[in-house]
């Protein structure tokens, strides 16, 4: 059983079961007046019902060789350590910046100028939900 649904399939039902055990810690409420655990065990429902149907097809599917990207993984879970570090000693732009080009380096073929575009695109994004929108204090530049 190496292939990717089945596998998926027991991470979702990992993390839907812990989401499930998490959430009915907190009271559920009445159908009437739901109480703020009622919509964290539906999603966790959710989860483990997907989870289930991800086992159940990995379970009728032939056995293929699963290979776990590794590159990807590093790069993307680099790059959101890259955003952390940075945004508070850079600034927004950079920090976004910085990370749409580490996170580009998971797939190789990717060209300079792509990346380029959706750096701009992602820090404007940014800009508009975190600064505009939300009203953080988020500096786009930071001048020491």
């Amino acid at each position: 059983m190496k292939n990717s649904n089945f596998l998926g399939g027991l991470g979702l039902l990992l993390f839907g079961g812990g989401y499930l055990w998490e959430a009915l810690s907190y009271p559920l409420g009445t159908m009437r007046n739901i109480g703020p655990g009622g919509f964290p065990l539906l999603i966790g429902l959710v989860l483990v019902a997907i989870a289930v149907f991800l086992i159940v097809q990995g379970l009728m599917q032939a056995s293929e060789e699963f290979r776990f990207p590794w590159r990807p993984f590093i790069m993307i879970s680099l790059s959101i350590a890259v955003f952390a570090f940075l945004v508070k000693s850079v600034g927004l732009i950079a920090a976004v910046v910085a990370a749409v080009f580490v996170s580009s380096l998971s797939e190789p073929p990717v060209p300079i100028v792509r990346t380029a575009v959706l750096a701009v695109f992602l820090t404007v994004v940014s800009w508009f939900i975190f600064i505009f929108a939300l009203g953080m204090p988020l500096q786009l530049v930071y001048w020491p």
